[in-house]
Formats: structure tokens, sequence, C-alpha cells
């Protein structure tokens, strides 16, 4: 992973804070983040292109005909299962109910001395997995990084 696509990816954990509500459309852009691509428009039609060979592109919605995300993007904002999906790292904590009545999960790395924690907070529990699978996935990226 380059340090562009942690860069994007620490984008759409800010942005996910701003976001009320499940949308298919951030999903796209969290499926976009995390397989290093890159979301354009181009002739009526919004593309995710890829930043690595063989830079393959794929269309994520046509305006005027609707939503084609759906058809293999996961629902990462409305499931939180969808979200687990992405790091391997031990769920320690969720809860409805946490700080300022504000769903929270933790997620943990054992394989990390000490324990490399990640966590999210979110109005919804699914977003709060979002948040906190998407912090893990830039600190294993981030920890690649410093190995090279």
């Amino acid at each position: 992973m380059n340090s562009s696509q942690i860069l994007d990816l620490e984008k759409v954990v800010s942005d996910l804070s701003y976001l009320p509500q499940p949308a298919r459309r951030f999903d796209a852009r969290v499926w976009a983040a995390l397989d290093d691509r890159e979301i354009v428009f181009e002739e009526e039609r919004w593309l995710a292109k890829s930043r690595r060979a063989p830079y393959d592109e794929c269309v994520l919605w046509r305006i005027g005909l609707g939503d084609w995300a759906h058809r293999y993007i996961p629902k990462y904002t409305a499931s939180f299962e969808a979200s687990r999906t992405i790091t391997n790292w031990v769920l320690i904590t969720a809860s409805d109910i946490a700080a300022d009545g504000l769903a929270y999960v933790k997620l943990g790395d054992p394989t990390q001395h000490p324990v490399a924690e990640a966590d999210g907070c979110h109005e919804r529990l699914s977003m709060a997995m979002l948040a906190a699978s998407l912090r893990a996935v830039v600190q294993e990226k981030s920890r690649g990084q410093e190995k090279r």
C-alpha cells in the first residue's frame, strides 16, 4: 500500500463521522480506497479506476440509470458483519450505547507487542465498526511501510 492509499483511507474515516445514515455511494468510496482505486467521473458515469497494474476500471453508477455498486460492493455502512470483514483484528468491545449515547467499537491486533488497538465511535454500530476496521487497516499498512 502506498502513502496516497493510506491518506485516502484516513480521509474516508474522517468523512464517515459526518455521514448520518448508511449510504451506498459511501460504501463505494470505502471499497475503492481499500482496493487502491480512484473514483472518477467520465461520460455520464462514475468509475473506479485501479492505481495498480493491470489498471482496470469498473462502473460504480451511471447518471439516470441508478446505482450499480450494489452488485459487488459490500454494504459497509449498513452492516456490522460487512465492516467486520475488512480486517482480521480481534473484536475487543462493541456497544450500542457507549460514550455520550454513541455506539463504540474497539479492535485489537494481538500479534503486535504491545497489542495494537483501533476504535470507532458513531451514532450507528455498523459505522462505528467501519471506522474501527478502517483505522486498523491504516495501522497495518503504515507498519508495512515502516518495515521497508
